[in-house]
């Protein structure tokens, strides 16, 4: 019995492991774009010049090509995992939920897929 319950929680564990990448990616560099934001902000308030390299820095780190691509890809390849996650799944219910909890980030790769391709000039602004 433990057994069986270790062999369907390794790709439980892959798949959270391959979420957690993009993820925490993705959280460090919004605290590092909120902390630089807050600089400029103390800055302003003190009525203090702001440097203009400073400026220029926040907003190249907002130009970012391709940004969709990324995303949408990154999302996708959580799908196969989901997916078998789901077949080893031996109650409906369970299996039906892990579809469930698996359709998320592949609509959301569609989604982000959608925008590159239908808004290309967007992407890079």
């Amino acid at each position: 019995m433990e057994d069986d319950i270790l062999a369907k929680s390794i790709p439980i564990l892959v798949t959270a492991l391959v979420a957690a990448i993009p993820i925490s990616a993705q959280f460090f560099a919004w605290l590092k774009r909120r902390a630089a934001l807050r600089v400029v902000r103390l800055m302003v308030e003190r009525c203090e010049p702001v440097d203009q390299k400073a400026l220029a820095a926040i907003a190249a780190g907002t130009r970012r090509p391709k940004r969709d691509l990324r995303r949408a890809l990154l999302l996708l390849a959580l799908v196969p995992p989901g997916i078998g996650v789901a077949l080893l799944m031996e109650n409906q219910r369970a299996m039906l939920f892990a579809l469930f909890v698996t359709g998320l980030p592949l609509l959301l790769g569609l989604a982000h897929l959608a925008f590159h391709v239908l808004l290309p000039d967007m992407d890079d602004s």
